[in-house]
């Protein structure tokens, strides 16, 4: 639709035929406050998260503490998590105001969340800690006074968040000689926390006033040799549903062990924008890089069989 022809010919309204007016394309200034207020992502290089091929990726400070207290012969230890999930968030942007990051995490925990899933109140740890410049939420496993952390949450004074968690998505299966189990990632109750995860985030830059963008960092630490199980029971296509990796794989649940030592999977997320429709699309791509980790050459198999239908229904809102 043309509507003023500056300079140009009369267009003659009874020949249908196209038109090109040729002229300037306007050109917009730059946003030099929002480039003032751009910051550099400094939180992952210097928390652990720099090189996925080292063995130290995502070690630091706050996530050695993961782990399980064991019963090793007679005597509790604390054994720390060689495999966890972490997912971190940092503001593209500077904050417009300074926070607090305790009154953050308090407002998360007493927020009422609605019941449907997601369910990221269940995703929400019970302890508080506070630095100086950040708040941490946290549970753990304790016995006969040993202590490890199965999940937290930080929030740095800054509006990074980290969260982190060796309890709900990965496990050790049981073995029947004197090796140690096949050590496996829980495909479907992964997907379904990461996704009430997002939520959680979403909510603690409503708390700030921070409606921005996000650097978005998804990692699985220490996944070289393990397995991907737990896959979507529900009818997809042609009523089909997705073999059981444990008993109907046969030899091709050898040929599922991950080679990758570590799985980071990086997003750019607009919070202004971060409605359901958009959240899914995150999800969809952290499935799909996940399923090409360990091997699966076919759609990801969180979903129901050639779908894009995700189980809530197999998900456990609660740690196993």
């Amino acid at each position: 639709m043309v509507l003023k022809v500056p300079d140009g010919p009369v267009i003659d309204p009874s020949k249908h035929l196209d038109r090109l007016v040729v002229s300037d394309f306007a050109v917009l200034e730059p946003d030099t406050k929002f480039a003032a207020e751009v910051r550099e992502p400094v939180f992952l290089a210097a928390n652990g998260y720099g090189d996925p091929k080292s063995s130290n990726f995502g070690l630091n400070e706050w996530t050695e503490r993961l782990g399980e207290v064991r019963l090793v012969g007679d005597v509790h230890a604390g054994v720390k998590a060689e495999r966890f999930l972490t997912i971190v968030a940092e503001p593209v942007a500077r904050l417009s105001r300074s926070i607090d990051p305790a009154v953050v995490a308090n407002a998360l925990r007493q927020r009422q969340w609605p019941d449907p899933p997601p369910y990221p109140r269940q995703c929400l740890p019970d302890a508080l800690l506070t630095t100086l410049n950040s708040a941490v939420i946290y549970s753990t496993d304790q016995r006969n006074s040993i202590e490890k952390w199965k999940r937290f949450l930080r929030i740095e004074e800054d509006g990074t968040i980290e969260f982190a968690d060796c309890y709900q998505v990965v496990k050790q299966l049981h073995s029947r000689t004197e090796q140690p189990g096949a050590r496996v990632w829980l495909y479907v109750q992964l997907i379904g926390f990461v996704w009430s995860v997002l939520y959680v985030f979403k909510a603690a830059y409503a708390e700030m006033g921070y409606a921005r963008g996000v650097r978005l960092s998804v990692n699985l630490i220490g996944t070289k040799d393990s397995y991907l199980v737990d896959f979507a029971n529900g009818e997809g296509v042609d009523k089909k549903r997705w073999l059981d990796p444990l008993s109907g794989m046969g030899g091709e649940f050898g040929r599922t062990q991950c080679n990758d030592a570590n799985l980071p999977m990086a997003f750019q997320v607009a919070l202004a924008n971060m409605n359901d429709a958009e959240t899914r699309q995150i999800i969809e791509g952290i499935a799909g890089k996940i399923g090409r980790a360990f091997n699966h050459q076919s759609d990801p198999r969180c979903f129901n069989y050639g779908t894009r239908v995700f189980p809530w229904n197999e998900y456990s809102p609660y740690p196993y």
